[in-house]
């Protein structure tokens, strides 16, 4: 089962003091949301896994020096 996580791949320490992921389908209704970056969206809705279909997270990251990391990108779900 693949899972959507942040994936960090730099040489130097990710240090957020705070951190929200939402995730909506192509209607905008909110499928995931999560503060914790350790609790990762497995794909499911409402207790039925997600159809296949391309969905949009957003990202907003603060680091412990107080930058705002906004992120925003697709996620595609192929079966």
């Amino acid at each position: 089962m693949q899972i959507l996580m942040p994936h960090h791949e730099m040489d130097v320490p990710l240090l957020i003091r705070d951190y929200n992921i939402k995730i909506f389908n192509r209607w905008g209704d909110k499928v995931f949301e999560s503060s914790d970056m350790n609790v990762d969206w497995d794909g499911y809705y409402n207790g039925q896994l997600s159809q296949m279909d391309a969905y949009i997270w957003k990202i907003k990251a603060i680091g412990v020096d107080d930058v705002n990391w906004p992120m925003t990108g697709t996620v595609t779900i192929i079966r």
